[in-house]
């Protein structure tokens, strides 16, 4: 292991040398050494954005690559053998040969687990190659799986494992099926009269085509993004990169340990090809559609989708064979529709058609963040957490928006920021960023902070309407359910106008009600705000709540027994971070929320928690309790 490690050190070294960019000469560690934390953020998104992160992987594509130039150099150079011609035996020794260049790439490259497994499948691809006359690939590629799956079971449920599978499943079954309509519609003769290179390029744009189509609901459920130029971009950059940058990378980092110059000639030309690929990747990103955010395609959607992909493609191979066969296929295909249809008119009317409010709690750590569904689908997100470093950990990118898009929710009508702080602030700036958003409501507090300027920057790029307290109105009706705003007071009240230099004191309270029902989101005001919000009140009485969302994450300076008297809470949610360093929720408040007959849930605890209304009873479930329960009082 030390001597990988000062081989690695060496070629690294080596890579730092060469005339490439800084950009450039990190993308070549990754594709050489593996070693890809060098690699800039913004540049990480475009890859991503353009679908070519599997670049950035040592994986099939890569070791594939080496073994097929590995190959031919191989075969080329046994051809010279006459001892080995007469016996036939140059394809075999070519194909146990290969195995070392391989093995040692993986070794070099650090041997994750996408390297390993596609280490072993590479040496099954050959050997099955090598030894036997007559070879399926298919049977090959499920060998390759079995054997990957008996030393590693748990490898089928990592990513790149089902992203490799299936690109080359799809990849070997859509070009046989293509291969096999063409000969049934005899094309082969009208063919002969084109040219070859078309015919190759044709047949080149068709393995990009289908290795996209193999991928992408898998790309969409994890990633909750689909690269609309992806089939472009591959189609260009994966020569450039698999049979330019990491050949000529590896055959350099070879020469460097016998002859320095020659090796970083070859170096610098690796180089230039990968800086040529950076301004490709960075020119395909450009592209405001270059990728589209989509919600989360189910288990069950997947499963339909690749059950009519396959039978599909088997309907075009099957042409010549049995009826038995083909019948079995359309069974499979319009199975597979109607369940698809079933699906989706489910959706639909859970998003859309359902009469009962909806709040969703989120366990956002420290931090708070509510997402409401009202009856008919309109949805509005009460903050949305937050830590004060996005680079560190986005509470929005990581845990609010695949919540959102779980629920097939890719509109927010309405995002609530509370008031402007870091563990309700900035996890709404990814929302903003790729959800389309209709309107912002603010507490009208502005800050000089990274995350309020952004959000600022964010809403007029996006065009979204940011509407401050004293342009909100005090009542309305949103799809049958009121919405009040208690506070802050709106600068031209007459009445006495509680100022603080403490922003929780100016946060937004909410009260949504449905029928029997109602919801309080006071934000983090402390004690005087909830005082000075009391006694400017004409009619108090208007902030009793069934449900109420602590204040503060259940900090003592909140939650005073006035408060939690008037609202009269029968349940009450604390959002708080487990074994958070405040402490939160505080012993006391605790106490008055028993005292006051109110039932805890914490987030911290119980994770997020679901509540749901149609105006008389009221469902309540936590994330860890296995069973939803009934609130006996209605």
């Amino acid at each position: 292991r030390t001597r990988i490690d000062r081989m690695r050190c060496f070629v690294e070294a080596f890579i730092d040398r060469s005339s490439s960019t800084t950009e450039g000469k990190e993308i070549l560690k990754a594709l050489i050494t593996g070693n890809k934390k060098g690699i800039p953020e913004d540049l990480r998104n475009d890859f991503a954005r353009t679908g070519t992160s599997h670049l950035l992987a040592i994986s099939g594509l890569h070791v594939g690559m080496v073994a097929g130039f590995s190959f031919m150099v191989f075969r080329y150079l046994l051809s010279f053998v006459p001892l080995l011609l007469w016996q036939g035996s140059v394809r075999i020794w070519a194909g146990i040969l290969t195995l070392l260049p391989v093995w040692l790439y993986a070794v070099m490259a650090g041997m994750s687990p996408s390297t390993q497994r596609a280490a072993i499948m590479a040496s099954v691809v050959l050997l099955a190659y090598s030894f036997l006359a007559e070879h399926d690939i298919m049977n090959t590629l499920f060998i390759a799986a079995l054997v990957i799956l008996s030393i590693s079971p748990d490898s089928l449920f990592q990513i790149s494992f089902q992203l490799s599978f299936a690109s080359v499943f799809s990849i070997v079954w859509g070009m046989d099926a293509l291969a096999k309509k063409t000969r049934v519609e005899g094309v082969e003769a009208e063919q002969q009269t084109r040219k070859p290179i078309g015919r190759k390029f044709g047949a080149y744009m068709a393995v990009s085509l289908f290795a996209f189509a193999g991928t992408w609901p898998l790309v969409a459920h994890y990633f909750n993004q689909i690269s609309i130029i992806g089939f472009l971009a591959n189609a260009l950059l994966i020569p450039m990169v698999g049979m330019g940058v990491v050949p000529l990378g590896l055959s350099a980092a070879l020469l460097g340990a016998f002859a320095d110059f020659p090796a970083s000639q070859v170096m610098n030309i690796a180089g230039y090809l990968t800086d040529s690929s950076i301004m490709a990747i960075r020119f395909f990103s450009s592209f405001p559609w270059a990728a589209w955010k989509t919600v989360t395609p189910s288990i069950l959607e997947m499963a339909c989708y690749y059950t009519l992909l396959v039978s599909l493609t088997g309907l075009v191979k099957s042409r010549e064979s049995g009826g038995f066969q083909r019948k079995s296929l359309i069974t499979a295909a319009v199975a597979a529709f109607l369940i698809l249809c079933l699906d989706g008119a489910y959706w639909i009317g859970h998003r859309y058609v359902h009469r009962d409010l909806r709040v969703t709690w989120l366990d956002v750590g420290q931090g708070s963040s509510a997402l409401v569904e009202f009856p008919g689908g309109r949805s509005m997100l009460i903050d949305g957490g937050g830590f004060s470093d996005n680079d560190m950990f986005d509470v929005g990118e990581k845990l609010v928006a695949p919540f959102l898009w779980s629920k097939k929710i890719a509109r927010v009508e309405t995002v609530v920021l509370s008031h402007p702080e870091s563990d309700h602030l900035n996890g709404l700036l990814y929302i903003l960023e790729h959800f389309r958003v209709g309107e912002l409501w603010t507490s009208g507090v502005e800050r000089d902070t990274r995350g309020f300027q952004r959000m600022m920057e964010l809403a007029a790029l996006k065009k979204i309407r940011v509407v401050p307290r004293d342009d909100l109105m005090d009542r309305q009706v949103l799809n049958g359910v009121d919405v009040h705003v208690f506070w802050p007071l709106k600068s031209g009240n007459p009445d006495t106008i509680f100022y603080s230099k403490n922003t929780n004191n100016m946060s937004l309270v909410l009260k949504l009600s449905l029928g029997e029902q109602s919801f309080l989101f006071p934000g983090d005001i402390l004690e005087p705000a909830e005082t000075a919000m009391i006694e400017s009140m004409a009619d108090p009485g208007l902030l009793k709540s069934r449900v109420l969302l602590v204040p503060h994450h259940g900090s003592k300076t909140s939650s005073s027994e006035r408060f939690i008297q008037t609202v009269s809470p029968s349940h009450a949610v604390i959002s708080a971070g487990y074994q958070n360093r405040f402490r939160f929720p505080h012993a006391l408040v605790l106490e008055r929320l028993e005292g006051a007959g109110a039932k805890a849930y914490r987030t911290d605890l119980g994770g997020a928690v679901f509540m749901s209304t149609d105006g008389h009873a009221l469902w309540i479930r936590n994330m860890l309790e296995r069973s939803s329960q009934k609130n006996p009082d209605v």
